[in-house]
C-alpha cells in the first residue's frame, strides 16, 4: 500500500481530501445586533493529511491524525432583516485539521465512526471551527 510501515501494529499514511459543507442561514449577529437573514455559507477544503493507523487487534483499527491545507468559502445572502440583498462573497484561507477514530474490520469491508475538527482562518477574522461526527461504511474489491 501507500502507508509507511512504522512497525507491526503502526503505520503513517498519507491522504489528499476534498470536501464540501454546507450551512443555510437563519440569523446573524454585528455589533450585538441579531437579525433573520435567509442565504447560505458553503466551503470546500482541500487538505493533505497525515494519518496515523493503530492495528490493535487482527480486526481493530485506531487512528488519529493532521492536515492543512486551503478552504474556498462563498457566502450568499438573499435577504437580510426582511430587506432584499443578493449579496454575494468568496474567498479562500488557509484551513488545518485534527481527526481520531476507530474502524473494524469484517472480510473486505469496514465499519467505522470518528470524529474530526476543521478549522479555517479567515483573512482578518476569528477562526471558523467545523466538528463533525461521522459513521463509515468502507466496502474494498
Amino acid at each position: 500500500g501507500d502507508a509507511l510501515k512504522l512497525s507491526d501494529q503502526l503505520t503513517l499514511a498519507p491522504e489528499l481530501e476534498v470536501g464540501i459543507i454546507y450551512n443555510s442561514l437563519d440569523n446573524a449577529s454585528a455589533g450585538g445586533q441579531i437579525a433573520s437573514v435567509s442565504g447560505s455559507f458553503t466551503q470546500v477544503p482541500l487538505l493533505a493529511n497525515a494519518v496515523l493507523n493503530w492495528q490493535f487487534s487482527p480486526n481493530w483499527v485506531a487512528y488519529a491524525g493532521a492536515g492543512a491545507g486551503l478552504d474556498y468559502s462563498f457566502l450568499s445572502v438573499s435577504s437580510a432583516g426582511g430587506i432584499g440583498l443578493g449579496a454575494t462573497a468568496s474567498e479562500s484561507d488557509f484551513a488545518w485539521q485534527g481527526m481520531a477514530g476507530i474502524r473494524y474490520k469484517f472480510g473486505s469491508s469496514e465499519l467505522g465512526l470518528g470524529y474530526k475538527y476543521l478549522a479555517v482562518q479567515p483573512s482578518g477574522l476569528q477562526t471558523v471551527g467545523n466538528n463533525a461526527f461521522m459513521v463509515s461504511y468502507t466496502f474494498h474489491f
